[in-house]
């Protein structure tokens, strides 16, 4: 008889190296050519081991799909997570944005005279060559803060509200009010503060940070402040009014002296005023100077309050 040659198999059976024969099963069990089946012939234990290693490949392949469809699942997922994270930076940018304040500014050209009324009710108006500004969002309320340059009169409204109105804070000269009436000016080197009706807080500050001194004015009083010496004059005044009345277009002046006088114009105007002679810089002026948008008149009214020869170039006004 021919020797099966499934019997030479001494070693478990790899279904990658060895080839082996199999024959045609016929119905009764056997092969159609009356051959042994490959099942009659191979042990039990080589049969597991067959078994385990045809459900071993089939396994491998398995995994490998799962691993695939896991693997893309996981990326789809980072995807997601990382569009949610750009859409919410995005939307956070765009908060933030639209959080930052504006700055609303008011400023007045040389010789006008411009009012208006800020979000509190505070009634304000802005003599010739001012600016007043302050930080306007639409997510918060008005923080009742302005900045001002020049000369302004001030009608503070008294507010439900406990904080209180300031002008330049931080600045070396600032003021701090609640509900009150005064007039201001911060030109160049020279403060001054009128107050007419209610209470004022001065404070002067140390290079502009913290606070140094603080100073309470009392209705009447009138405070100076000469930023280059930082001497702070405090001394009563019978007519404020008269300080103010450039907001009716004019200045009334009652013994004052020329040269402030001259400053007051040079500031409004944004010229610069000289005194050809030194005779005057002694001189008290007494009487009242229509001021203006029109310069040249403003300037003729001055040659005859004075009584003397103006001259005017390039920006610089010269009494002679």
């Amino acid at each position: 008889m021919k020797e099966n040659p499934l019997h030479l198999f001494h070693e478990p059976l790899d279904l990658q190296s060895e080839t082996f024969e199999t024959t045609e099963m016929g119905v009764d069990g056997e092969g159609i050519d009356g051959g042994t089946l490959f099942t009659d012939s191979i042990s039990e234990a080589e049969l597991v081991s067959l078994r385990n290693k045809m459900f071993g490949a089939i396994t491998v392949q398995k995994n490998l799909a799962e691993a695939k469809s896991r693997k893309k699942h996981l990326i789809l997922s980072y995807l997601r997570v990382a569009a949610v994270f750009g859409l919410v930076a995005v939307y956070s940018y765009l908060f933030w944005t639209a959080r930052q304040p504006d700055f609303i500014s008011y400023e007045t050209q040389p010789g006008e005279v411009a009012r208006f009324e800020l979000p509190d009710g505070t009634k304000i108006t802005l003599n010739g060559n001012s600016k007043l500004s302050y930080a306007n969002s639409h997510w918060t309320t008005f923080d009742r803060k302005v900045q001002m340059e020049g000369e302004a009169y001030f009608e503070v409204a008294k507010t439900s509200d406990p904080q209180r109105f300031h002008i330049n804070e931080g600045d070396p000269f600032a003021v701090e009010v609640f509900g009150t009436t005064f007039n201001m000016k911060n030109m160049q080197d020279l403060f001054a503060v009128g107050l007419i009706e209610g209470s004022v807080k001065i404070n002067l500050n140390k290079e502009g940070i913290g606070h140094e001194e603080a100073y309470f004015l009392e209705p009447g009083e009138l405070a100076k402040f000469d930023g280059n010496s930082r001497k702070l004059t405090v001394e009563p005044h019978k007519n404020l009014d008269r300080i103010s009345a450039w907001k009716e277009g004019k200045l009334k002046l009652k013994e004052d002296d020329l040269q402030e006088v001259l400053a007051i114009i040079g500031e409004i105007y944004g010229l610069e005023v000289v005194l050809a002679s030194n005779e005057l810089d002694l001189k008290k002026v007494t009487g009242t100077l229509p001021i203006g948008s029109d310069f040249h008149e403003m300037a003729a009214n001055l040659s005859i309050l004075f009584d003397k020869q103006i001259a005017y170039k390039e920006h610089t006004l010269t009494i002679y």
